[in-house]
């Protein structure tokens, strides 16, 4: 993607200047935008220089040193994300233990991971809030979790695991219920993507999923779980950490 920034000015002489910044945003960058250059107007658009300027953006490449340093600060905004999303839900949302916190927030980002050309990213807007039968936000939801294992290939019995652990959250009739125009479900889902999902739109490696989910596993009090919790918790970590899981 290419960010073009437009300021202008008037010199002492009352002639109007523009100053024209433009930057390069990718994935290879970790959605942090490269400089391309400098321009004084938009010429560089044109069909006379269009060529040049796209080859000039091509070239653009961080260095190792310049790519570690953005990992690092990523690994700093998702410390940062994480205690922030945790304290919301803790103080604003209320009836969500330790669990569904963690379940609601690995069910936003399965949901919203998406698979090109297969399984659609699921977006706010997707969700309506809706009372009827089998379209809550949950049912909402939970349908994009499994379309997304399924084409993920991840063995039934595990896939059906993860499934039935995340619907006792997603499905439950507190959280679906609308008040206001809104269900709770919904509040909680902007949250996390609002706080979260650029991590995984700009194509964030496991390793910083593995972080986030090192830190969001932090919130659970494990002696309070059953077995089958933690057999459940072990597979939503061991997979979301995997390359399976990797956003496409």
């Amino acid at each position: 993607m290419i960010a073009i920034g437009i300021t202008g000015y008037k010199n002492e002489q009352g002639t109007i200047l523009h100053q024209i910044g433009v930057y390069y945003v990718s994935k290879t960058n970790l959605g942090s935008g490269q400089k391309v250059g400098e321009y004084s107007d938009l010429s560089f658009l044109s069909d006379d220089h269009f060529t040049a300027f796209i080859e000039k953006v091509k070239n653009l490449h961080l260095s190792q040193n310049e790519l570690d340093k953005l990992k690092e600060q990523k690994e700093r905004e998702i410390d940062s994300s994480l205690v922030r999303l945790n304290n919301d839900i803790y103080q604003n949302e209320t009836g969500l233990g330790e669990n569904d916190r963690v379940y609601l927030v690995a069910a936003s980002i399965i949901a919203t991971m998406g698979i090109a050309g297969k399984v659609s990213p699921l977006e706010k807007s997707d969700l309506k809030s809706s009372t009827e039968e089998g379209n809550t936000d949950g049912d909402i939801i939970l349908r994009k979790i499994k379309a997304f294992l399924k084409e993920k290939k991840i063995p039934k019995e595990k896939s059906s695991l993860i499934s039935r652990t995340l619907q006792n959250t997603l499905t439950t009739e507190k959280i679906n219920e609308v008040v206001g125009g809104e269900s709770q479900l919904k509040r909680v889902f902007t949250k996390i993507v609002d706080d979260l999902g650029i991590y995984y739109k700009i194509g964030l490696t496991t390793d910083f999923t593995g972080k986030l989910f090192n830190e969001m596993y932090g919130w659970l009090g494990f002696s309070q779980e059953t077995s089958n919790d933690r057999a459940a918790d072990a597979i939503l970590h061991r997979h979301l950490n995997s390359k399976a899981f990797k956003s496409q």
